[in-house]
């Protein structure tokens, strides 16, 4: 009997001694976890600003797309999204400094916006018609008189991005070298 219980006390003991953690470690455990639980509120409530940001954008995508499938379902075509500059706004969802104006297949134009304006060099005479662009050069008469081919006689243009040329008799762009 004495054997017995020698032995139940030799196994409690050995027990409790293997299980056992002193008070310093579970303090040092437990301080952990709660770095470890505040760190994931931090990230919990910066996914969650990122989940509303998106939901913004989402909708904002979705009344575009809604927009472009009225216009294609009308059947007017370019035309249509031309006289819809008073809707331009809600088309476009660029970054600040791209041109807002939609191309002619339907998608945004890729080119950066003037100083001061909403809208490309090229767009800008078609959406803002009181402006003129930044770049552009008041047509000239040629002065000089260097024969034929370089224009003589004809109103000489310059273009948007510098180039010089003239208008054909067939109408058409004839740009001189």
């Amino acid at each position: 009997m004495k054997k017995l219980i020698f032995l139940f006390l030799f196994m409690l003991i050995g027990f409790s001694a293997t299980f056992a953690q002193s008070k310093k470690e579970i303090q040092q455990k437990l301080a952990a976890l709660e770095a470890s639980q505040s760190s994931l509120f931090i990230d919990v409530s910066s996914l969650s600003q990122d989940v509303a940001i998106l939901k913004s954008e989402l909708k904002s995508v979705r009344r575009e797309n809604d927009l472009l499938k009225q216009l294609v379902g009308s059947g007017s075509g370019k035309q249509s999204i031309a006289d819809t500059t008073s809707q331009k706004s809600v088309i476009n969802t660029s970054a600040p400094g791209k041109c807002k104006a939609i191309t002619s297949k339907g998608s945004q134009c890729s080119r950066t916006a003037d100083a001061g304006s909403e809208y490309c060099w090229q767009h800008k005479a078609t959406y803002e018609p009181t402006s003129t662009p930044s770049n552009a050069v008041s047509p000239s008469k040629s002065s000089g008189s260097s024969g034929g081919a370089t224009g003589s006689g004809r109103e000489i243009h310059t273009g948007p991005r510098g180039g010089k040329y003239y208008i054909n008799s067939k109408g058409n762009k004839t740009y001189i070298k």
